[in-house]
């Protein structure tokens, strides 16, 4: 019993506290060497993309737009859906005097092309189809609040509202867009519409 305890005794094991402390300091440098070796590839990468971005107003629209398209497709047609259930934009609800649920006018999210947007001179133009009717549905909760009522023969123009509404439902985009690039805006065309 004595030999073990002194084979014990003999064998040396640092302290926890500077173990850890050696693991912090080989993480810390060697990620800072590594910053040091990668840092000029890194900045000399970015400034060859830096200069080889477009210098002309047209040619930086045309950049933001092969960024900016897909979004603008994603928030109409995926934000603008009135339920789950329901993948429509609505503009507003005809009232009935029969007492039944409305008729909902817009447009099917679903049916939106891919490439709803394109450039035209210095504007990115969205092309939507006039708002038409979607079919009867009872408005419950905080569907009462968003959706105009307006009467059958009230000559209520839903294509109006549908350029209002998808503007908003962009929300900073066209701001954006007018603040980066001088002169640069976003239209929504409803059908031939200007």
């Amino acid at each position: 019993m004595k030999s073990t305890q002194e084979g014990a005794a003999k064998e040396y094991r640092p302290p926890g506290l500077l173990v850890l402390s050696g693991i912090v300091v080989l993480g810390l440098g060697s990620g800072a060497a590594y910053y040091h070796y990668k840092q000029p590839m890194l900045a000399a990468e970015l400034q060859e993309k830096i200069d080889a971005a477009p210098k002309t107003l047209e040619g930086r629209l045309a950049a933001w737009h092969a960024i900016g398209a897909p979004q603008i497709h994603h928030r109409l047609s995926k934000f603008a859906r009135f339920t789950p259930e329901l993948p429509w934009l609505v503009t507003h609800a005809v009232v009935f005097e029969d007492g039944g649920p409305p008729e909902l006018w817009g447009i099917d999210c679903d049916t939106l092309p891919q490439r709803v947007s394109k450039i035209e001179g210095m504007s990115v133009v969205i092309d939507l189809p006039a708002p038409r009717a979607l079919g009867r549905y009872e408005l419950v909760g905080d569907m009462v609040r968003h959706v105009q009522s307006t009467a059958r023969d009230s000559g209520f123009d839903g294509g109006d509202r549908l350029k209002d509404i998808a503007i908003h439902l962009l929300e900073g985009m066209p701001a954006a867009l007018e603040k980066d690039i001088e002169g640069a805006r976003i239209r929504v065309r409803i059908n031939d519409r200007p």
